[in-house]
């Protein structure tokens, strides 16, 4: 594994539910890790969906082993203002690396 081709600083976020003061559930997002990955653009397409044409790209993220990455709960990456769906979490050399394959979605609306 080459560490230099590690150059994109990344965050790991996972999805939870909390209670607002008047008991509402609220669906938020929390930050549980920066590190430093790196991303390899695999396919792309675009399906129509909901009245919507959406785009989509794979995307694979080769990280360090990192606690706080679990392919058990749902989690999702943050990079350049953009966030990817984990979709599947590949362990590497014997939990030293994790491959993480994630979906990008965008959405056209016309206008």
């Amino acid at each position: 594994m080459n560490f230099g081709k590690m150059d994109r600083y990344i965050s790991i976020e996972q999805y939870s539910n909390s209670r607002t003061t008047s008991g509402a559930v609220k669906k938020t997002w929390t930050k549980l890790a920066d590190i430093w990955a790196q991303i390899e653009y695999k396919t792309g397409g675009e399906k129509f969906e909901a009245n919507q044409e959406q785009g989509f790209n794979t995307v694979e993220f080769t990280t360090r082993f990192c606690a706080a990455i679990n392919a058990n709960e749902k989690q999702r990456i943050l990079y350049n203002s953009e966030y990817f769906d984990i979709l599947y979490v590949n362990v590497l050399e014997r939990d030293k690396y994790y491959k993480l394959i994630t979906k990008r979605k965008t959405v056209w609306q016309e206008q």
